[in-house]
């Protein structure tokens, strides 16, 4: 069980997941703690929460697909 909790967090996807979740929280905490700053913590908060909708983005696979015809014609 050790080495699947290890392996979670040493993926760097899932590490950036984490840190941006942590981030948005302390945001959120912050928001609520001080209210004279809220539009700090707000734009904290949104910034940190894209960032982690982007790395929650399912990855597209680009295929390339080329046809080459040649006409050799004279």
């Amino acid at each position: 069980m050790y080495n699947e909790t290890s392996d979670f967090l040493l993926n760097s996807k899932n590490l950036r997941i984490t840190l941006y979740l942590s981030l948005v929280v302390a945001h959120l905490v912050f928001g609520m703690l001080y209210q004279e700053s809220i539009a700090i913590a707000a734009t904290g908060f949104a910034f940190f929460a894209a960032l982690v909708l982007i790395q929650l983005r399912p990855t597209q696979a680009h295929a390339i697909k080329v046809e080459k015809t040649v006409h050799l014609d004279k």
